[in-house]
């Protein structure tokens, strides 16, 4: 019988279908490898065993388990990780559990009741006929209504504020989910949402986390839209419209359409057009990307024809440039949003979708419409505008076809274009104390590598424990946690002559030392994956050379610490500090010899 929630969910998940909605895995042997989430590299080193259920990156060392991924990436803390695992789980968890009364989770369950408030009464209250007449006027069915959970805000300033009290939130609460507003004048809130058409705003894990609202009344004063604002749980540069429902056509599909309004994105799915996603009016963010990135590569961009549309479009491909992702810009025709497209003609809109620009094709054209080529000044102004665009691509191959395709357009020769886009780059190259620290990672020291190695050599080829034993002391290892291992592994296999893997982690759990078996799990896996296809002659040869490696760092080590004593035995120059000089020396001597010989 599983003894909590945590290891229900843990039973129930498979690790790597988990981690496979956030990065690309593939297949590696028995285990998965991708590039890692947490720092930039070109070459994967990041792990995953389904076996162990463990995910760790011998780039930048991070590891854990299933929860401790899904608090890095999301930036939450375990309350909200055991929500969305348990979600994932079919698992029920108990309200009265401690763990899930913070702050987040109880703002998530303030906007999923709300949600479900706005919904009921779209759908029974007779005060929204005219939202329901309003929607099928769209033509936008029941079954759509349902899917995205669509409701309606009464025309009230507190009935949403009292509901909500009496399910025994504070005022602060409400407050901090973005429902109310403060009242100007005086003391208390009202309702931000009134007389409005709802759209919930869902996180990835089909969470409500925000909301926006559409005036359906041409009389009624304020914007046509209102948004909730930022809270705890709600980051509108992180939060892309659809993608909960989306996510699984992304990735079938390759591809995601993002298109900018609720209704552009509902319009979609309900023509069965699933792979899209709404912007909600605003530029991509690189949060977005980080996002789509977990999906696809590939993004075509299906903005308003309007200016507002277009000049959104280019900020968002800008920020995407530097991401090596393959994007397009779907062009609709004049006074067409994507919403009237599909209804007006689904076939036309895919067709588009086919026939989407790739983006620097749509810049190319969208800067030459207004420029007469023939004279100077408009090609020194063609190439302002296109350069810098270009010095963001990030492929240089990509990046070369289009500086060529620059060059014949405006008759300059590419070296010209080329040392302009040198001194483009040079001019807003981000100093490094600006550089984000997430993107920096601390070197791991060679000696601790070169330990690593050798101990997960020693799992993968037990039989070598014995030449280890007769070679190597404890105090070779450049980490405590390493030499606490090797020093239980040589008792283990002294006492038992043979080597059993699960026995000897039960071993180290016995004595409370739960730290040791984990990391004996991430030293198993990088055996698997980099030794385990050794011939006899190449382990032993491997396992000479990372001995001889630490034996010669724990020497040089020692080397160093005599060289200091005896510089400072020097600058005193006592006849009682005499022996102790000699004795030193006499040691600093042997030990340059053992490293000699150790060649």
């Amino acid at each position: 019988m599983l003894s909590s929630p945590i290891d229900e969910i843990k039973e129930r998940l498979d690790i790597a279908e988990v981690l496979q909605e956030y990065i690309q895995l593939r297949k590696s042997g028995a285990n998965f490898k991708a590039l890692c989430p947490f720092h930039n590299e070109k070459t994967p080193s990041f792990m995953v065993s389904p076996e162990k259920q463990i995910w760790h990156c011998f780039g930048c060392s991070e590891g854990g388990d299933i929860f401790g991924f899904v608090m890095k990436i999301e930036g939450v803390e375990f309350p909200e990780a055991l929500r969305i695992l348990a979600k994932k789980a079919g698992v029920e968890l108990r309200r009265e559990d401690p763990t899930l009364q913070n702050k987040k989770t109880r703002l998530l369950d303030i906007c999923k009741l709300t949600a479900a408030y706005y919904h009921k009464v779209l759908l029974e209250s007779p005060k929204a006929e005219f939202v329901r007449e309003y929607l099928k006027s769209r033509q936008i069915d029941s079954d759509t209504t349902e899917q995205f959970k669509l409701g309606y805000s009464p025309d009230s300033w507190d009935l949403l504020f009292e509901f909500l009290k009496k399910k025994g939130y504070s005022e602060e609460e409400i407050f901090l989910a973005g429902l109310t507003v403060k009242k100007e004048k005086g003391t208390g809130y009202y309702d931000r949402f009134r007389n409005r058409l709802m759209f919930p705003i869902n996180d990835i894990h089909g969470n409500a986390v925000g909301f926006g609202g559409r005036t359906l009344k041409k009389d009624e004063q304020g914007a046509k839209y209102i948004n909730s604002p930022e809270t705890l749980v709600y980051n509108k540069s992180h939060i892309l419209y659809g993608l909960d429902q989306a996510k699984s056509s992304i990735r079938k599909e390759d591809a995601v359409i993002v298109v900018e309004g609720y209704t552009d994105c509902i319009s979609a799915h309900q023509a069965g057009i699933r792979n899209v996603v709404a912007s909600s009016g605003t530029a991509l963010t690189e949060g977005h990307l980080k996002l789509i990135k977990r999906y696809t590569s590939n993004i075509i961009v299906a903005f308003d024809r309007d200016v507002a549309g277009a000049e959104a479009a280019k900020r968002g491909i800008e920020v995407a440039l530097t991401q090596e992702m393959n994007i397009r810009v779907l062009e609709l025709l004049s006074g067409k949003d994507p919403d009237e497209a599909i209804k007006e003609n689904k076939d036309d809109f895919l067709k588009a979708v086919k026939e989407a620009k790739p983006y620097l094709q749509y810049y190319f054209d969208d800067t030459f419409k207004n420029f007469n080529l023939s004279r100077v000044e408009d090609k020194k102004r063609a190439a302002a505008v296109l350069l810098p665009i270009i010095a963001k691509i990030a492929n240089g191959i990509e990046q070369s076809h289009w500086l060529k395709e620059l060059a014949k357009k405006i008759d300059v020769s590419e070296e010209i274009l080329r040392e302009r886009i040198k001194k483009t780059v040079k001019s807003r190259r981000t100093p490094v104390k600006e550089v984000a620290e997430e993107n920096l990672i601390k070197p791991i020291d060679r000696f601790i590598k070169v330990g690593e190695e050798l101990l997960s050599l020693l799992l993968c080829y037990p039989e070598q424990i014995s030449f280890a034993v007769k070679e190597l002391v404890p105090e070779c290892f450049g980490e405590e946690r390493q030499r606490f291992l090797y020093k239980n592994l040589v008792i283990y296999y002294t006492k038992k002559e043979q080597f059993n893997i699960s026995d000897f982690q039960k071993k180290l759990q016995s004595k409370n030392n739960n730290e040791s078996a984990a990391y004996l799990d991430v030293i198993h896996l990088l055996g698997e994956e980099s030794f385990s296809d050794l011939t006899e002659i190449s382990v032993r040869q491997y396992l000479k050379e990372r001995i001889n490696l630490l034996k010669r760092n724990l020497i040089s080590l020692q080397l160093k610490e005599i060289e200091q004593r005896i510089k400072a035995l020097e600058q005193q120059k006592t006849s009682q500090n005499q022996e102790e000089f000699d004795t030193l020396s006499q040691k600093f001597n042997q030990l340059t010899n053992q490293l000699r010989q150790l060649g």
